[in-house]
């Protein structure tokens, strides 16, 4: 007998209930709310999911980076698709004003922490996102903020002739002739493959610092 499915509206404290009960589909959802209560946003309804999931990832990935003038085929925000341009004439093997598969259409976005935002999303969700930024545990770009970050942060590495472990910050320069990278600043092995590297990166792993150029930003 096959399954019957309901479709109802629930709130935020009632869908909590169904966690770790529910199938992927549903359990997505709210892990998304959980972000949200998480978090404390403070932020229309419609732009709660977005802004949790960007702050979400940006502490988890250290960054919350930002740039503009992608062309992408979806919204992260809306779910808007570009889709497919459409066939101008009709032949025998399709009809006039019918989507041109071979022909996909893209539009102008904006991609924040990885995630790709419409012009018209963007527009509408810039303000909410700055005003929850406070606080947040991650290197913000100027790019998206107009201000320096109050943290930086900087991929952990591990020296394998000492075994000393820190993070790319505290590695010393090279001079520019032996191509102006970086050593252990313990036992001056260096990160160059080419010159016999023995300081690795441990990448997933990093640690954020102070900027020590940080100012606060004037309202």
């Amino acid at each position: 007998m096959r399954e019957q499915k309901h479709f109802v509206s629930l709130t935020d404290d009632e869908i909590l209930l169904l966690d770790g009960r529910c199938d992927e589909r549903i359990q997505k959802k709210i892990d998304i709310v959980k972000m949200q209560q998480r978090y404390n946003i403070a932020a229309p309804d419609e732009y709660k999911p977005i802004i949790a999931r960007i702050l979400e990832k940006a502490e988890r990935t250290g960054i919350l980076s930002y740039s503009r003038g992608r062309h992408v085929r979806r919204c992260d925000a809306c779910d808007k698709a570009a889709g497919y341009a459409t066939y101008t004439r009709t032949t025998k093997y399709h009809r006039k004003g019918d989507p041109n598969f071979n022909r996909p259409l893209a539009f102008y976005a904006h991609s924040i922490a990885g995630f790709e935002i419409c012009n018209d999303c963007f527009s509408r969700l810039e303000q909410h996102l700055l005003r929850n930024l406070d606080g947040i545990q991650a290197e913000v770009s100027h790019h998206l903020t107009g201000h320096s970050s109050a943290l930086l942060c900087f991929t952990n590495v591990i020296c394998n002739e000492c075994q000393w472990a820190g993070h790319e910050g505290e590695l010393k320069s090279l001079p520019v002739a032996f191509g102006g990278d970086a050593k252990c600043p313990r036992c001056g092995s260096t990160n160059q493959q080419i010159i016999g590297g023995k300081v690795a990166r441990v990448y997933g792993q990093f640690t954020l610092i102070p900027n020590p150029k940080y100012q606060e930003p004037t309202s």
